[in-house]
């Protein structure tokens, strides 16, 4: 079982580790146990309390009583020969030595787990990222991207502060509880059974509110969360919230959710501070009770029990309780952490659904044709059908279409919003999978090639440009390292955007903003199909590249992608009719089907949808 949880997959590479810090730990125990128990025989025959043992005890057996004999008859012969006084220095030496050796392999213990809690939340992070590179296009569509940066961010800090830190305190803890009551078992088993006896008391009075804490410690995170998203939205947001005069709107929708954590937060701080004073006072009833337990076997003349080794019994135990507290509070700790784990597992083991097959084709040329074979595709084949979200939203969006796009020809996809136009683009990069018939690159299904090579075939600019708070450079190479200067100023000079990229202040080393803010619309277009060209991919798919352009820059980018469409398979999706007047092929669709193709001349005479759409645009 534990080999397929959550932390055996990232702790199993530090088992020696551990294993030598459990060991160093319990060195440390083991010299503090050494000082508990000599420490009451020295100091009450030194200072005269006990008298001095003058034979030397008989061996009948192994007990604590043989032991303290044995260390007062050693104390008495050096006491005899030295004297008193070099007897404490010896005393006092040794008492040093043990504390040194006691720190010295607890402060051990602490240094290896050092790269333990750091190794794991360092995996933790770089698998969390390497998920969310890989996941589908159809798990971000249904998640907010506030709450996945809270779990990508806080929820892992929450696990190296709450789980992996109090792993560490319950690691020294443990080993101290569970050696110092194999020590009380030795001093007098019937007051470590009678001890025993009094622990489902303290446990009862922790475990009566922890499933409270976890509760909260959900609805935690989960506000958390929300606050994120909509501070994340602002920020994205801020044209439109100060445009439409929304300011007031959102601070009131923001402190109602900041004032409601903020409550919840308190209520939560406050549970996990009560278990330690609720740990102390239970702690405190338990010595009572064992003082008039062990005072009773006393007094009863015992022969088990004698006064020493109840104060030995006694401070062994209150070795225990600080310990038994923290583990106490670290429980409330790690049901906290635990809901951290759970968000966090939500992202680890959501379906990756686009998978590669383990012998997937490796193809990287383009050389005869696309081929859509009766592709159907609805949304259901995407989510959860536990996903109340989208529990009602099995909407059809291709029905049966079947399309041919030639090597080097130009084609053009129009319809109505909602037709499913960007579906076909999607579907080609294997974005998402069809969910009836199939598509084929070359007659090869593209579910059989390896994901990389079928998207490396094929460049993408869209009508939302995704850019970087980076340089031009950057931005147009996109992380290849093997772009010359000139490949890269060629490339731009296609785009039309080598002209203005020389009018910034650096020129190509230009950092352009947060999602290139910084420049115009029309100039963060060109510097996308800029990187389009860069790639040196045979297919270009067009998404509505110009819709958002003023008609100068419409007519840069309109005279870039022309100048693509020479050398490049080119499948543009369109509104502005305009634009693909010349294609090889324009396909009209509506409602998820295909419902005329042609030319835009042979389109015009049948006097149909497109016809409707062109006098629309008075084209």
């Amino acid at each position: 079982m534990f080999k397929r949880s959550f932390f055996y997959r990232y702790l199993s590479p530090f088992v020696g580790i551990i294993a030598t810090n459990v060991l160093l730990r319990v060195l440390s125990v083991v010299f503090n146990m050494a000082l508990l128990f000599g420490i009451v025989p020295f100091l009450s025959i030194l200072f005269g309390q006990v008298d001095a043992v003058m034979e030397k005890p008989q061996v009948t057996g192994f007990s604590s009583e043989l032991i303290l004999d044995f260390l007062k008859y050693e104390l008495s012969q050096f006491m005899l020969v030295y004297g008193q006084q070099k007897t404490l220095i010896l005393v006092v030496t040794a008492i040093g030595l043990l504390y040194v050796l006691k720190n010295l392999f607890g402060y051990l213990a602490l240094y290896t787990f050092v790269p333990v809690k750091n190794g794991v939340t360092r995996d933790i992070r770089r698998d969390v990222y390497n998920k969310l590179l890989i996941l589908p296009l159809s798990f971000f569509s249904k998640q907010q991207k506030g709450d996945l940066l809270t779990r990508a961010t806080l929820d892992i800090q929450n696990v190296d502060r709450d789980i992996l830190g109090q792993t560490e305190q319950v690691l020294v803890d443990f080993v101290l509880v569970v050696m110092m009551l194999a020590g009380l078992f030795f001093l007098n088993y019937q007051l470590a059974i009678f001890t025993f006896f009094l622990l489902p008391l303290v446990t009862f009075g922790i475990s009566s509110f922890s499933r409270k804490l976890k509760r909260s410690a959900t609805q935690m995170q989960g506000d958390l969360g929300q606050l994120l998203v909509q501070t994340e939205e602002t920020l994205g947001g801020q044209k439109a919230i100060k445009g439409y005069q929304a300011e007031t709107y959102f601070w009131k929708k923001f402190q109602q959710k900041n004032t409601s954590f903020y409550k919840l937060a308190n209520a939560t701080a406050r549970r996990i501070d009560l278990a330690s004073p609720m740990s102390e006072f239970l702690g405190t009833l338990a010595i009572m009770s064992i003082l008039i337990f062990g005072g009773w076997l006393i007094l009863s003349g015992h022969h088990s029990m004698s006064p020493e080794i109840l104060l030995t019994f006694l401070l062994f135990l209150t070795q225990i309780l600080s310990p038994a507290k923290n583990v106490s509070t670290a429980f409330f700790t790690l049901k906290k952490g635990k809901v951290s784990v759970r968000r966090i597992k939500m992202i680890l083991y959501a379906d990756e659904k686009i998978v590669e097959k383990p012998n997937a084709i490796r193809k990287q040329t383009f050389d005869e044709h696309i081929v859509f074979q009766n592709v159907s595709f609805h949304y259901d084949s995407l989510e959860d059908d536990a996903d109340t979200a989208f529990a009602d939203m099995n909407k059809t969006v291709l029905h049966s279409i079947s399309l041919t796009f030639e090597k080097t020809k130009s084609y053009a996809i129009v319809g109505p919003s909602g037709a499913g136009k960007t579906t076909v683009a999607d579907l080609l990069g294997r974005f998402y999978d069809c969910t009836d018939g199939q598509i084929l690159i070359d007659g090869i299904d593209i579910r059989d090639i390896a994901i990389n090579d079928l998207r490396s075939l094929s460049a993408y600019v869209s009508q939302d440009t995704i850019l970087f708070n980076d340089t031009i450079a950057n931005n147009i190479t996109f992380g290849r390292k093997d772009v010359s200067q000139d490949e890269l100023i060629a490339a731009a000079k296609v785009a039309h955007a080598h002209e203005f990229i020389m009018e910034t202040e650096n020129g190509y080393d230009t950092v352009i903003g947060d999602s290139g803010m910084k420049l115009s619309g029309g100039q963060r277009q060109r510097l996308s199909i800029a990187r389009a060209i860069l790639k040196h991919a045979p297919i270009l798919i067009l998404d509505e590249a110009t819709s958002a352009l003023d008609t100068e820059s419409e007519k840069l980018v309109q005279e870039a992608m022309s100048e693509l469409s020479k050398t490049h398979t080119t499948i543009a999706i369109a509104h502005r009719l305009s634009t693909i007047q010349h294609a090889n092929q324009i396909v009209v669709m509506d409602q998820g089907k295909i419902i005329e193709t042609g030319t835009h001349a042979e389109l015009l005479l049948k006097n149909g949808l497109y016809t409707r759409l062109c006098r629309m645009q008075t084209v």
